[in-house]
C-alpha cells in the first residue's frame, strides 16, 4: 500500500506541467500605467531620466540629441501653437499630461512619461517645478515668419548671461530680425534659462551658434553694413537716432551687441570698421554711462524697425 502511494506521488510529480518562472526583463521604460487618447503613458526608466538631466545641463548633449527642454503648461502650448515638434512630455500627474495632449496635432506622437515628485525636481530647471515638462526637437524651418522680417541681423559678441541673451532673442523675434548670430563664447541659445525667457523667440528667429569671427560674413552676407552698439564714452560714435535717419536705402544691416562687462572684442570692432559701420550709442543723462545690454539692444532694434517700416 505504501509502495503504491509513493509510486502515485512520483507519477504526478513528473507528469504534472510545472510553471516556469522567467527572469525579469529590463526595458528602457517601465510598464504602461495608463493611456491618454490611445497613447501609452510610461514610467520613466533610469536611462531616460539620465538622458533628460544631461540635456538640461549640457550644451553638447542638446546638440547631440538635437533637442531642448521647455517647462510649464502655458509655454508648452505656445510652442505647440507655433509648430514646434514635441518628442516627449513628463509630468507627475496624468491630468497634466491629458491637458497638454489635447493641444497636440494629429501628426505629433510624443512619448508620455510619469515621474515621481523627486524625479520631476531632477528634470526641472526651476526651484518650484512646473506641472509638465516637454522635450522638443530643434526647429528646421522659419519660412512662415519671413513675411514680417526686416533686413537686420543681430550679432552677439561674447554675451554670456542667459537672461540678457533671452531678452535679445525675444526682442529680435518681435522686431522681425532676419537672424541672430552668436559668436564663440556666447551662452547656449537652447539653455533652459534662455528658452524660458525668450518666449518662443527661438522658433521665430533663426539662430546660428558658436560662429567664429572668420566665418561671420558667411552668415550675414557680404553686402551688410555692420554697426556696433557701444557705451557713451566711445569716440567717433553716433546716436541711434542719427543712425536711424542716416539710412536711406534697403541695404541689409547688422548690429553687434557686446558683453555687458567687457564690451566689444577686438574682432567685433574690426569687423564693424571694415564694413564702414558706426559705433552706435544711446543718449542718456550724465549720471549714467551705460544701459543693460539687452535693454540697449532692444531700443536700437525697435528704432531701426520703425525706420524700415516708414520707408
Amino acid at each position: 500500500m505504501i509502495y503504491q502511494q509513493r509510486s502515485l506521488l512520483f507519477y504526478r510529480f513528473f507528469t504534472t506541467k510545472r510553471k516556469v518562472v522567467q527572469p525579469p526583463q529590463f526595458h528602457n521604460s517601465k510598464p504602461v500605467v495608463s493611456k491618454i487618447f490611445n497613447r501609452p503613458v510610461l514610467k520613466a526608466s533610469d536611462s531616460i531620466l539620465s538622458k533628460i538631466i544631461n540635456i538640461k545641463a549640457s550644451r553638447s548633449w542638446r546638440l547631440k540629441e538635437l533637442t531642448f527642454l521647455v517647462e510649464g503648461n502655458k509655454q508648452l502650448i505656445d510652442y505647440l501653437r507655433l509648430g514646434a515638434v514635441p518628442k516627449a512630455f513628463f509630468s507627475k500627474d496624468i491630468k497634466y499630461l491629458t491637458e497638454i495632449c489635447s493641444h497636440l496635432s494629429h501628426d505629433h506622437s510624443p512619448d508620455l512619461y510619469l515621474l515621481s515628485t523627486s524625479e520631476i525636481r531632477l528634470v526641472s530647471d526651476v526651484t518650484t517645478p512646473q506641472n509638465v515638462i516637454g522635450l522638443f526637437r530643434f526647429p528646421k524651418s522659419f519660412s512662415e515668419f519671413d513675411k514680417e522680417r526686416i533686413p537686420l541681423s543681430i550679432i552677439c559678441d561674447n554675451v554670456r548671461d542667459p537672461n540678457n541673451l533671452s531678452v535679445i532673442i525675444r526682442t529680435a523675434a518681435a522686431v522681425g530680425c532676419q537672424r541672430i548670430v552668436l559668436s564663440e563664447g556666447c551662452c547656449d541659445a537652447w539653455d533652459p534659462k534662455v528658452v524660458r525667457g525668450s518666449a518662443c523667440g527661438n522658433l521665430i528667429c533663426p539662430i546660428h551658434s558658436s560662429v567664429p569671427w572668420s566665418a561671420m560674413r558667411n552668415y550675414i552676407g557680404s553686402a551688410s553694413t555692420i554697426h556696433s552698439l557701444t557705451s557713451n564714452n566711445v569716440d567717433d560714435s553716433i546716436s541711434h537716432e542719427d543712425l536711424e535717419w542716416s539710412l536711406d536705402t534697403n541695404e541689409p544691416l547688422a548690429l553687434i551687441i557686446g558683453n555687458e562687462g567687457s564690451g566689444l572684442t577686438d574682432e567685433a570692432q574690426q569687423l564693424s570698421a571694415d564694413s564702414g559701420g558706426y559705433n552706435v550709442t544711446i543718449p542718456m543723462t550724465s549720471f549714467i554711462d551705460s544701459l543693460n545690454v539687452a535693454t540697449a539692444a532692444s531700443i536700437v532694434m525697435y528704432s531701426l524697425r520703425t525706420k524700415f517700416y516708414l520707408r
